[in-house]
């Protein structure tokens, strides 16, 4: 097993030398934007906010959080003031920093919103709070030319990013996720958004080979965790890339990979000619960016990453995560 100097050395090799080297000034700016956007959270739904923050400080023990909304929150020791956040950004309540326009249906626990002509329902699972803002407001794979092409999504998630590209334009929609618990709310919010004939989602992964695994159908899943196997579940398909460009018979079609880590098995074992089939290719990195970006380049494609950042994710098996974006556009 290596030990997590290991872990890190491996991901050095993976970034360039000055975005290492600038690692820590990222490190420092997150948490000081982190800060800040704590402060404007808190003031935003907490009465005695500068109470809060004196706590914070370490200037106060014990007190009383009254929130806006006329809830009081006895705080006696640092697990109480936890133990509320991790309530509160699990909970509908959480919805109001996303938009004014976004509602949220008690009954049938349902969000819904508007995105450019269309209203979007969404069932809401604690998470679906940051994925209506990436998606749908800060549009991350705006960079991608979906329209009227087919798109293969590699980690469909609850199915936003199918429907955020079925919505924009694109001609069909491949998507792919194979936690079970994720795939059957991906299935209601595809058919609660009239999209089945513009989507065909799959319960299956994206690896390196033709493959079964089992997957635990009552494991809930989170947006960070990578492909994890059971000794007993459900059997799970585990696919290549090159295996879904002969099913389909895609051709000058669209990649969006976002897998927690299942970028480097599926992408650096294809062979060039098949990664051919796709016109554009956009990919969250989680381990850093210069093998794929040397085997797309090698495939004749014209790439472009962003900044990496570091984080840690406890949820997947590396926790020591250099995540960031890569952009690759087929040179002809």
């Amino acid at each position: 097993m290596q030990s997590k100097f290991e872990k890190i050395r491996e991901i050095k090799k993976n970034i360039a030398l000055i975005d290492f080297l600038l690692l820590p000034l990222t490190i420092v700016r997150q948490k000081f934007k982190q800060k800040l956007y704590d402060l404007s959270v808190v003031k935003s739904i907490i009465k005695n906010w500068p109470e809060v923050v004196l706590y914070r400080l370490g200037l106060k023990k014990k007190f009383i959080m009254e929130l806006k909304n006329g809830k009081k929150v006895k705080i006696e020791k640092p697990s109480d003031y936890l133990n509320f956040w991790n309530s509160f950004w699990s909970s509908e309540d959480s919805l109001i920093f996303l938009s004014k326009d976004v509602k949220f249906d008690r009954k049938k626990k349902l969000v819904k919103f508007k995105y450019k002509d269309y209203l979007i329902q969404l069932y809401f699972q604690g998470v679906v709070n940051y994925l209506i803002k990436e998606q749908f407001m800060d549009e991350v794979y705006e960079w991608l030319n979906v329209k009227g092409k087919e798109v293969v999504d590699v980690g469909a998630n609850i199915g936003d990013t199918a429907i955020y590209f079925a919505i924009n334009g694109a001609k069909h929609v491949y998507a792919f996720e194979p936690y079970p618990f994720s795939y059957r709310i991906a299935l209601k919010n595809i058919k609660l958004n009239k999209l089945e004939k513009k989507v065909t989602l799959l319960n299956e992964a994206i690896g390196k080979e033709n493959k079964t695994i089992y997957i635990d159908e009552n494991y809930k899943n989170v947006g960070g965790d990578d492909l994890k196997e059971f000794k007993k579940g459900k059997k799970i398909k585990v696919t290549t890339l090159e295996e879904v460009v002969k099913r389909f018979k895609l051709k000058n079609a669209v990649l969006k990979m976002d897998c927690e880590g299942c970028e480097y098995p599926s992408l650096l074992n294809t062979p060039n000619e098949v990664l051919r089939n796709f016109e554009q290719i956009m990919l969250e990195y989680h381990y850093g960016y210069l093998d794929l970006k040397k085997k797309l380049e090698e495939a004749g494609f014209k790439v472009k990453v962003s900044l990496p950042k570091y984080i840690f994710n406890d949820r997947a098996q590396n926790p020591h995560m250099v995540i960031g974006y890569l952009y690759a556009q087929r040179l002809s």
